[in-house]
């Protein structure tokens, strides 16, 4: 397996009290060049966030305009700071532009 798709490494477990933050979202088809950039921008900006453990981000095989974010936080406090801040950085408004439909977020624990 590729080191791009390790999201927890191997032979660790989720933290106790971590949660999973799931965010699915169409991106505008015109929006599609340079995405990428933008996606790598985001997580330069969330790793630094307090909480953060890992993330990965999909691409649906059958729809290349929609995406799926995995996060792992250390706890629910941090994931919803951490979303709070998100919404507050200046770069939010145009990333928000580019997206059509946000199908999901949520956050998930273990069970």
């Amino acid at each position: 397996m590729s080191d791009r798709f390790q999201f927890i490494p191997t032979g660790e477990s989720i933290p106790d009290g971590a949660v999973m933050e799931v965010v699915a979202y169409t991106v505008k088809e015109e929006a599609l060049d340079g995405f990428g950039e933008i996606q790598q921008d985001i997580l330069d900006y969330v790793s630094k966030m307090r909480g953060y453990i890992s993330s990965i981000q999909l691409n649906q095989v059958e729809d290349k305009n929609t995406f799926v974010k995995l996060a792992l936080w250390d706890s629910l406090d941090n994931a919803r700071a951490a979303s709070r801040a998100f919404e507050a950085w200046p770069k939010f408004g145009s990333v928000m532009e580019k997206i059509s439909e946000m199908k999901m977020m949520a956050h998930l624990t273990t069970v």
